[in-house]
């Protein structure tokens, strides 16, 4: 199955209503994801706000959806070998880390590294996951993780059930960073930053064009920020 499938299923899987959960007010993360073609989602969003000081606040966001199919490849015989476990405990497959980790001591070769869930951290990423992390200690091509993604309102409740994947770069799926790059490749212009916001100060930027700092731009009534060398757009990369 095509990881882009798997990714798709995972993020828009319902899951049903809970009084703890405000999702009956505001919605459901997976009612607002089945309504968008998320293959076609921007993989960065890049938003800008003044601050009351005179800074330029920038937000920055990237696609769940995208990193993950950027970044993970499925484990199917893993995933029905949990789902089997959870059976054999007399329960249906969902979001329990306590059983992710029991799973995992019970499968010779491998060894469990914890469990989290990012919400408990700051992350470029527009939603969060539930994971355990464990890995082949003989085998450093690879990490596993077993992952439920958020799929409600409140983060405490309504995740998916449980799918497990290996990634081969795990500071590049769990430590994602962007860049803020010129668009027209300008070598002397670069930003990087792995938090959902960056601050200019008020010295750093202009509303017109003036050497050394950046230059904004209202667009129809969204602000561009360009290049302070060339002039060039300033766009969100990954």
């Amino acid at each position: 199955m095509r990881i882009q499938t798997v990714i798709r299923k995972m993020l828009t899987e319902g899951c049903g209503k809970s009084i703890v959960d405000s999702g009956s007010y505001f919605g459901y993360q997976y009612e607002y994801r089945r309504k968008r073609n998320l293959e076609e989602d921007p993989v960065m969003k890049l938003d800008w706000v003044y601050g009351t000081d005179g800074s330029l606040d920038g937000m920055i966001t990237k696609s769940m959806y995208h990193h993950m199919c950027q970044h993970l490849h499925y484990e199917a015989d893993l995933t029905r070998k949990l789902n089997r476990f959870f059976r054999k405990q007399g329960e249906e497959p969902q979001v329990n880390t306590d059983m992710f980790e029991k799973f995992v001591k019970t499968m010779k070769g491998y060894l469990l590294c914890g469990s989290d869930n990012t919400y408990n951290h700051d992350s470029i990423l527009d939603g969060c996951f539930c994971y355990t992390h464990f890995i082949d200690p003989w085998d450093d091509t690879c990490d596993y993780f077993i992952v439920c993604s958020h799929n409600g309102a409140a983060a405490r409740w309504g995740y998916s059930s449980p799918k497990v994947f290996n990634t081969p770069d795990y500071y590049g799926f769990m430590f994602p960073v962007t860049y803020l790059d010129c668009e027209n490749g300008c070598p002397d212009f670069e930003f990087e930053t792995d938090s959902t916001s960056f601050k200019f100060d008020k010295k750093d930027w202009s509303d017109k064009r003036t050497p050394g700092k950046i230059w904004m731009v209202n667009n129809e009534e969204h602000w561009e920020a360009h290049c302070p060398e060339c002039g060039g757009r300033l766009i969100a990369t990954c």
